[in-house]
């Protein structure tokens, strides 16, 4: 019996900005990312579908909730056998009996998914095909370096295991074989043939996969700006102020914390209603793994962008935004109060000075008109009287 583990692997630059450079090409990127595939001694049989193939979907290149951007290529697959000895594996947590997987990482036209496959006559519980999904991703995440990373999309292993059977049904069956809750979920794939297996589910499924993928993204996305709110949230709420100094460095300080609420908020609202429309979409072209047992997993989805009032985080936000304002607005008027009081007084003390001076100048001079006076006075009074006697009539 087969058994497939599926996950989700992607490669990109690890430059993450020179996606975003006038050299970046789609075609040069699969190439390179085939020849860091190819170099892994462990790796045989390497096939590589659509590297030539510059299509990349509506955009070339994408930036995740980490703020690292890698390459969206479609219509790219690699194909290839990985001998991966017991040994090599304790390395990456793992305790497979197997050693030797067939590896399918398909690029659809959201996101690539893994596709791990090896036999297993289920006699042993330890060859478990998403723990081999675990192992398989530390792996390529260890030993690919240099130019080309990889990196990994949680949840990677997807949380449920495929099991290959052969029925006489002509089109591939999935089907649920474990109860609901129990943990990882048990599928079973009826084929007509068990050698195409993987290539059925891939053709059936993998647009179904990258979509979850991708909105597992946005998800990621939406629940970092909602965690932003509740933490920015808090610290206004917290925020202890005493002091008129503490009081001003504080005022100054939320004023970031008000600003990346608002910021979270649009980012919170903007994605919300991206992830409702993508799953209107994927709802109409069938890939919600609509009436199969792929169908429970986009449930988390919808439920995420239920009922949301994190619009309410604004209003807190313009709360404290009002109260700095009228913070600043008293102190402002404080200040201003102050100013116009020391400048009042400094014109009135100017204008006393300089009234006083101007009075004592002005006694000064009457001062001395006065003593020139008197001594001209004095001057008549003290002249003797003329030797020349008046002629007598």
């Amino acid at each position: 019996m087969s058994v497939i583990g599926v996950g989700c692997v992607l490669f990109r630059y690890a430059d993450s900005e020179y996606v975003l450079s006038d050299d970046f090409d789609i075609p040069t990127f699969k190439k390179d990312v085939s020849d860091a595939i190819e170099k892994l001694e462990q790796v045989v049989d390497l096939e590589v579908y659509g590297i030539d193939d510059p299509y990349t979907g509506f955009r070339s290149f994408e930036e995740n909730e980490d703020g690292i951007v890698f390459p969206i290529p479609c219509n790219f697959r690699l194909s290839f056998t990985l001998n991966l000895p017991w040994k090599v594996q304790v390395n990456y947590g793992g305790e497979l009996d197997v050693e030797k997987f067939s590896i399918d990482i398909v690029y659809g036209y959201e996101r690539p998914v893994m596709y791990v496959t090896y036999d297993d006559d289920g006699s042993k519980a330890n060859n478990n095909p998403s723990f081999s999904v675990s192992v398989i991703r530390k792996f390529l995440a260890d030993r690919i370096s240099g130019k080309i990373v990889c990196d990994a999309i949680g949840p990677s292993p997807f949380h449920a295991n495929f099991r290959v059977s052969e029925n006489l049904h002509p089109t591939l069956r999935l089907s649920r074989t474990d109860n609901v809750g129990s943990g990882y979920a048990q599928l079973e794939i009826s084929v007509p043939e068990r050698e195409y297996a993987t290539e059925i589910f891939i053709e059936n499924f993998n647009e179904t996969f990258s979509s979850f993928y991708y909105l597992t993204t946005q998800r990621n996305i939406l629940i970092n700006a909602r965690r932003g709110l509740v933490s920015e949230t808090r610290e206004l709420l917290n925020e202890r102020r005493s002091g008129f100094i503490k009081i001003i460095k504080s005022s100054f300080s939320m004023a970031d914390k008000i600003d990346s609420i608002h910021k979270n908020t649009v980012e919170e609202r903007m994605t919300r209603i991206h992830i409702e429309s993508c799953l209107d979409e994927y709802a109409s072209t069938d890939q919600l793994g609509k009436n199969t047992p792929l169908e429970i997993f986009f449930e988390e989805f919808f439920n995420v962008v239920k009922g949301s009032t994190w619009e309410e985080f604004s209003s807190v936000a313009n709360f404290f935004e009002e109260r700095r304002q009228k913070l600043f607005g008293n102190i402002s008027v404080l200040i201003g109060g102050i100013i116009g009081g020391v400048i009042g007084a400094l014109i009135g003390s100017t204008a006393t000075f300089l009234l006083t001076a101007s009075l004592n100048h002005q006694s000064k001079a009457i001062s001395s008109s006065a003593k020139s006076q008197n001594m001209k006075g004095e001057i008549t009074e003290s002249s003797p009287p003329s030797r020349l006697a008046s002629p007598k009539q």
